[in-house]
């Protein structure tokens, strides 16, 4: 994650990508041919729009793919050399490239895919450069209308506050990227996706499709991390052994729910002790989780989640399915420090 407080946007065109129809044949894009133009108020709404979304916690770090057919990458590659060459903020080909852009995205819209706005933004955040790439809805809400300018097609923002703020109007996805004007060829990006609808979407279809990129860290990884992480600091800071046995059930039952999304901060405000929920985001940003959002995969812990179990200091264990286990296993705490436990069924017949 990177600090764009300082964002100034320098350029900004928008293109029109069609939501397509069962079939072969493709409704071409509304391209604009000059870059908008854009007074300070609406540059000021736009840049605060992408502050909170990418400074949000449902904001993740990608990285540009090799072997990808998107021309997105090179693209942006291309606009932020540009720009650490020259800074007189002069590309000629901005809105031929722009194009290629929009282009690329109409071709993959499906009848799934909304139609909507892409914006392409060049920028400057103190000594970084930045290229943002918006998809934006096209709802009757927006007030962003085709018009001509010079005899060159654009599109014109009658009441920017209306495009963006407006209920019926979202950004569906939001991707940023730099470059560092001091290391030549070195770049990172962010990805926020306000539409979020499933895993296979989301890696699909903008992230790899359209924009070429990966995500930094890889969802089974992180989710294994939390995990773990999230069991050392039951262990090691929570020193009631039935609290634990609860924090532990409750890690189970979450991260086995059909959530698209693990979300630390939601999981420590529902499932901890009040006098436990900082420190325990404290834990997981020193041992490198953080309490940003992950995108959940639990293929590699399956099976520790699927079970649950207590163990003795006499040598008993009792060992269940989790989703049994807190309907009929009851523990409580003894003043002599003892713990005792209750199961409630029938006895198997051996």
């Amino acid at each position: 994650m990177f600090d764009i407080g300082s964002l100034e946007i320098e350029k900004i065109i928008f293109h029109e990508v069609k939501k397509q129809k069962i079939g072969p044949k493709k409704d071409p894009p509304i391209f604009s041919e000059i870059e908008s133009d854009l007074d300070d108020a609406a540059k000021n709404v736009i840049k605060s729009r992408i502050i909170l979304t990418i400074g949000s916690p449902k904001s993740h770090d990608i990285i540009f793919s090799s072997g990808d057919s998107s021309p997105v990458p090179e693209i942006v590659k291309y606009f932020l050399k540009k720009r650490n060459n020259d800074s007189s903020n002069i590309i000629p080909d901005f809105v031929k490239k722009s194009k290629i852009i929009a282009q690329h995205l109409n071709n993959i819209q499906t009848g799934v895919n909304p139609g909507g706005f892409v914006t392409i933004i060049i920028g400057k955040n103190k000594k970084y450069n930045l290229v943002a790439l918006l998809k934006i809805e096209r709802d009757e809400g927006v007030r962003l209308e085709e018009t001509v300018k010079d005899g060159k097609k654009t599109f014109k923002i009658n009441n920017i506050k209306d495009l963006i703020l407006t209920k019926n109007t979202k950004f569906f996805k939001i991707s940023l990227f730099r470059s560092d004007t001091t290391e030549e060829g070195k770049y990172s990006g962010m990805i926020c996706d306000n539409q979020l609808s499933g895993k296979t979407d989301y890696a699909n279809f903008f992230l790899k499709q359209f924009l070429g990129c990966n995500l930094t860290d890889d969802p089974l990884i992180k989710t294994q991390d939390f995990y773990d992480v999230s069991m050392n600091f039951f262990k090691q800071k929570v020193d009631d052994p039935v609290t634990q046995s609860k924090y532990r059930l409750h890690l189970f039952s979450y991260l086995s729910n059909e959530g698209n999304m693990i979300q630390p901060r939601k999981f420590a405000s529902s499932a901890l002790q009040t006098n436990h929920r900082d420190s325990y985001e404290k834990y997981l940003i020193d041992k490198g989780v953080g309490i940003k959002d992950i995108i959940r995969n639990t293929a590699l812990i399956d099976r520790s989640i699927k079970s649950m179990f207590l163990e003795f200091e006499n040598g008993i264990k009792i060992i269940g399915n989790q989703d049994k286990f807190e309907e009929n296993v009851k523990t409580e705490q003894l003043v002599n420090g003892d713990t005792k436990a209750e199961v409630i069924s029938r006895l198997k017949k051996q």
